[in-house]
């Protein structure tokens, strides 16, 4: 009896780890955000704002504050709808920073259907060196934040009720938050110039990324000019109410959407193709043969002092290039390519920064790696490159070289302002020119006759340089150009330009005696040059005393000179002289220059255009002599024009208000800020305030309002704050954990998951760096649970991910003819793990897995027999160690571009004496590339092979997430080969599961993957279902086998067992052990799920098999 216990026994363990284990082939993948640096974060608090910034952002932080407290009500007043709970803005120094952060990282699901992302007040903004472009990100966020919560709700009944009915293209939401964010200028007058006149927005229905985006902005812009800014949030209500775009725009404006955007496309068609007369169109400029793409960016047009090379940097999604063209050979080389492709994160146009030194054999460049700035120097003669870290600065924006090849002339930020600097690379010495807040840019050395002087552009209010308190002075003015005279080093500035309403930049050497500047003051970006003269400013008096000397006495000295009270040695009248400046267009071009640079040895000019949706690279002579008497102004554009008369409304009010005085005479000061609203922790002590009284009122007790000031603006230190991010809620048919199955010493069939349902809950901190997720399977019997809890910790650059899973499942056992009764037990499993994974860069990383895994079986009492069963245990531990790279780029639902792969090897043993180990080594790679569009050609190569006293059995045959698998009896497995665990080799289609098997196989699929709907439809589908609908041809094919070669006779496939009553016969027979499969497919979304259909037909040995169909849940490879 004792032995049958045991033979029964034996019987459930194999059975038993056949059913409490399944398999999920999906391997993952994935790029990832390195974290170079640690971000000790802190944050200001007001009633509608949380601000968080971190070392070097202090600066930032209050201006953050200020602005979005003042800039809230604007925003809420534009929509008509006020924000009841706080928001979060989170600021980064630079943008390098951002991209280190976890903020945007989603969890991937395998299956899309079931997953609602729960809406946040939560938004990021980062310092580009411009206030203004901060306060810009800061109120897009705003109407961001706002328009969610308006048009979808703020809790989770309203987002569900409203994702699933409300459809929102791009050009609505994201364009109407850069509307709100933005107020129109002149660089997006330019933008729609370029887009009207090419006809790119004649249809928004094909637009999509950041030209719907624009688009939207435009047309709201046009929306208030002709209906008035009150229409918007009424469109808007309607919209919602209505749950219909058309609905908004047809009850408040009385047309359709097709009527609305023909009559803004026609508005704006005529008013720009007026002002195109007159002007010189930059398409008959002389052109440098340089080819472009039209999927990159262009920047950083620079020529070398005699115009014999040009230097250029291109940037696609991220990925950059520096390449010089030479002009006499006309051939193009790369001197530098560095970054990755990326969707999700937003490309860097602020770097590389490339400059050439006075003789031109030099070529400088900024670049930023691992989150520090680099100077890098190839020397053309040398044919070497040297490179140095500037640990100085947090950013550098922008440079140019000075009087020598050993100066630079740059633009950086530190402690969170912008400064201009002279940096001598060889001596690593640093000249500070600026210290303040304002924001200073663009510098370039100039030398003219009897003067040696750095121009920038500059919001600062005065020319004087000077530190101040960034809380009584906001920098978000026009930018003018002032200059700094290197030889007197004064602190006072000269201005070059002064101008409400425009902006100046780029200025550079133009001729010996002019030097040249970009502004937009016409409303088209052109250039103007400019010479500096000289004039009497005024005289200084010098008196000259036996023990002092005065100069400029406030008092009447002379009287006191006269009168014989004070004796004079000698006195002095001194001329005190000032430069002026005199400015002249020098261009009237139709379209706006996006960069120039001088050539002053060559007497040329490098500018860079874009027009027709293409870069022009152009170059065109400096004239030696300027008639400045016969130059004549401007033509105004339409949008400048209305700028221009309203400075004129504004200035002939000025004149007609009386000065506003108060009863002492003295005038109202109106700059002063209301400091009771603005005070900050510091590390210098405020002074006490005493008391403030007025004639009309009681004395206030200003201490104990100044402690509640304090409270509300201390610099609080962060702790981690969780919310929702997601929660799940879908059918599933993939395991949660687990790689392998156990194997079943009689007869080897792997057991696959069912399809049930699958609760998931992921809550995340504020940065989401710490994540906690949650989730369970609904079961299948009252008897059975499945659970598991994880904690991800990405703060650093090693990714932390801990993991436990619980399964329990009741079991009825037949022990016939052992025990006439059902046998009832518990199955139970236990499963910890521990992931790391240390990220080389973007695209590559090195991951480590530590895992135990413990398995349990109960067997419940009911008779004697079951109670007499001794309960189970099994424990493994397990090692994996991963190489992973990824440069995949997501085009739409299933189709990538790119590349991705990984080796991996495992390690497990069996925790007992003598316990079995088994070694696993494998590889995949995929490639997916892009035939046209969005058709792709996607290639996987798997392989993996198994050693050791313990091995893994792969089963060759079906498909990734088979609804309805089937397991091929009739190919024998080995139970003599030391098979410990076992596991599914996939795709091969055409055949079912276990067509081959052994501890190695290798596999080939490749298949074209053809999004019908999407290709064909040149405009955005709101359908899901139409729009990843996807018509796939494949072929597969692959081997599994036993030991050294797939062609050795000893592979179980090569024979076969046939009984016949008493007769028993071993039939040993060659088989081809590379099978094939061929067919086609169909897939798209459905109900939120990502569903697949296939026909394939198999060969094998010369043979082609019967068709066979695939349902399958989930994506492709």
């Amino acid at each position: 009896m004792i032995s049958s216990r045991k033979f029964f026994l034996t019987l459930i363990i194999c059975i038993f780890n056949l059913i409490v284990k399944a398999q999920t082939t999906q391997e993952q993948f994935g790029q990832n955000r390195v974290q170079y640096q640690d971000f000790f974060w802190s944050y200001y608090q007001t009633d509608r704002f949380s601000v968080y910034y971190y070392l070097g952002g202090q600066d930032l932080g209050k201006f953050t504050i200020i602005e979005a407290d003042k800039e809230i009500e604007s925003v809420e007043n534009a929509l008509e709808y006020k924000l009841n709970d706080r928001v979060d803005i989170i600021i980064y120094n630079n943008l390098s920073d951002l991209k280190q952060s976890n903020i945007g990282v989603s969890v991937e699901q395998e299956n899309a259907g079931g997953t609602t992302k729960i809406i946040g007040n939560k938004m990021f903004v980062y310092f580009n060196g411009d206030h203004n472009d901060l306060l810009r990100q800061i109120r897009e966020g705003i109407a961001k934040i706002s328009l969610d919560n308006m048009m979808f709700g703020s809790n989770i009944q309203e987002v569900l009720q409203n994702a699933v009915l409300l459809n929102l293209p791009p050009w609505f939401t994201e364009g109407l938050a850069s509307y709100i964010g933005e107020s129109w200028n002149t660089d997006l007058d330019n933008q729609l110039r370029n887009g009207i006149l090419s006809g790119k927005y004649k249809n928004f229905s094909k637009l999509t990324g950041d030209d719907a985006r624009f688009a939207g902005h435009a047309l709201w812009h046009y929306i208030e000019k002709n209906y008035g800014a009150t229409s918007i949030p009424n469109i808007l209500y309607l919209t919602r109410i209505n749950r219909s775009v058309e609905a908004g725009f047809q009850f408040v404006i009385g047309k359709t959407m097709k009527q609305l955007i023909s009559d803004f496309f026609n508005f704006y068609s005529n008013q720009f193709s007026l002002e195109k007369a007159g002007r010189t169109d930059v398409n008959s400029i002389d052109k440098i043969p340089i080819r472009t793409r039209k999927e990159r960016k262009y920047y950083q047009f620079k020529p070398n002092p005699d115009f014999s090379k040009v230097a250029y940097a291109e940037n696609e999604i991220g990925k950059y290039k520096v390449r010089v063209y030479d002009l006499e050979k006309k051939k193009r080389n790369t001197f530098l390519r560095g970054g990755f492709k990326s969707l999700t994160l937003p490309a860097d146009y602020s770097f590389p920064l490339i400059a050439w030194d006075p003789s031109g054999t030099k070529l400088a460049l900024i670049i930023e790696k691992r989150g520090k700035v680099f100077l890098r120097v190839y020397d053309f003669e040398e044919k070497k490159n040297t490179e140095r870290s500037l640990p100085n600065f947090q950013k550098i924006l922008s440079i140019s070289f000075g009087a020598d090849a050993k100066t630079i002339v740059m633009s950086a930020i530190n402690k969170s302002q912008s400064d201009i600097y002279l940096y001598n690379y060889l001596s690593g010495n640093i000249t500070q020119i600026t210290n303040d807040f304002y924001d200073d840019l663009d510098p370039h050395y100039i030398k003219l006759p009897n003067r040696n002087i750095v121009v920038w552009s500059s919001n600062r209010l005065d020319d004087t340089l000077r530190t101040g308190a960034l809380d009584t002075l906001m920098p978000v003015g026009q930018f003018d150009l002032y200059y700094y005279n290197l030889k007197s080093k004064s602190k006072l500035l000269t201005r070059v330009t002064n101008t409400p309403y425009a902006n100046e930049s780029m200025p550079g050497s133009y001729n010996e005696n002019f030097f040249s500047y970009i502004s937009d003051q016409n409303g088209i970006k052109n250039r103007y040059v400019a010479d500096i003269d000289s004039f009497l400013d005024h005289y200084d008096h010098y008196y000259f005393f036996s023990d002092s000397t005065v100069v400029n006495p406030k008092y009447n000295i002379d009287s006191l000179i006269n009168a014989g009270i004070l004796v004079a040695d000698s006195l002095k009248k001194i001329p005190v002289y000032r430069d002026k400046t005199h400015s002249f267009p020098n261009t009237n071009f139709n379209k706006s220059i996006l960069e120039e640079e001088n050539a002053l040895k060559a007497g040329k000019t490098a500018e860079l255009f874009y027009s027709n949706g293409k870069y022009l690279f152009c170059q065109s002579k400096n004239e030696k002599q300027i008639d400045t008497l016969n130059l004549s102004p401007l033509i105004n554009s339409s949008y400048s024009q209305q700028l221009a008369d309203k400075l004129s409304l504004e200035e002939k009010k000025k004149l007609m208000k009386p000065a506003l005085a108060d009863s002492s005479g003295k005038i109202s000061d109106t700059t002063k800020i209301d400091i009771n609203n603005y005070i900050f922790q510091s590390e210098f002590s405020n002074k006490p305030v005493t008391g403030i009284t007025n004639e009309n009122e009681k004395p206030l007790n200003v201490t104990s309002k100044k402690d509640w000031r304090l409270k509300l603006r201390r610099i609080i230190p962060y702790s981690p704050l969780f919310a929702t991010d997601f929660v799940v809620s879908q059918l599933d048919n993939n395991l949660i954990i687990n790689r392998y199955q156990s194997f079943a010493s009689n007869g080897g069939i792997f057991m696959n998951p069912g399809t049930n349902g699958l609760i998931k809950v992921s809550t995340v901190d504020l940065f989401e760096d710490y994540r906690f997720t949650g989730g369970f399977r609904l079961p299948t019997n009252l008897g059975g649970s499945e659970y598991f809890f994880s904690f991800d910790d990405i703060k650093k650059r090693l990714d932390k991910h801990y993991t436990f899973y619980r399964k329990v499942d009741t079991r009825v056992y037949n022990a016939n003819p052992l025990w006439a009764y059902p046998v009832y037990a518990k199955s139970k499993t236990n499963y910890l793990e521990a992931n790391f994974n240390y990220a080389i860069d973007v695209t590559k990383s090195i991951r480590g897995i530590a895992s135990y895994r413990q398995e349990k079986l109960v067997f419940l009492s009911s008779d004697s027999f079951s109670l007499r069963l001794k309960d189970y245990n099994e424990n493994w531990i397990a090692m994996r160690g991963e190489y992973v790279f990824d440069n995949t780029l997501k085009i739409q639902t299933n189709i990538l571009e790119g590349s991705r792969y990984k080796f991996y090897s495992d390690v497990m043993r069996l925790v007992q004496k003598n316990g079995p180990f088994l070694f696993v080594a494998g590889v995949d790679y995929r490639h997916y590339q892009k035939i046209h569009r969005n058709i792709i050609w996607a290639t996987r190569i798997n392989a993996a092979t198994s050693w050791g006293s313990g091995k893994v059995v792969y089963y060759l045959g079906g498909m990734d997430g088979w609804l309805f698998p089937t397991f091929n009896t009739n190919t024998d497995v080995s139970l003599t080969s030391g098979y410990a665990f076992q596991s599914l080799a996939q795709n091969l289609r055409g055949f079912n599961q276990n067509i081959r098997n052994g501890n190695s196989f290798a596999l080939v699929n490749t298949e074209i993957r053809f999004p019908i709907f999407s290709y064909l439809i040149n405009s955005p589908i709101r359908s899901e279902f139409f729009k990843n609908f996807q018509l796939t041809a494949f072929a597969d094919a692959g081997t599994a086998w036993q030991g050294f070669s797939p062609y050795s006779e000893n592979n179980p496939f090569n024979s076969t067992v046939i009984e016949e009553g008493p007769i028993t016969v071993n039939v040993n027979y060659f088989r081809e052990p590379i099978v094939a499969g061929i067919g086609w497919g169909m897939r798209t979304t459905f109900f939120g799920y990502f569903v697949r259909l296939d026909w394939a037909r198999g060969w094998d040995s010369g043979i082609l098999n019967k068709h066979v169909w695939y349902w399958g849940l989930g994506f492709d490879f």
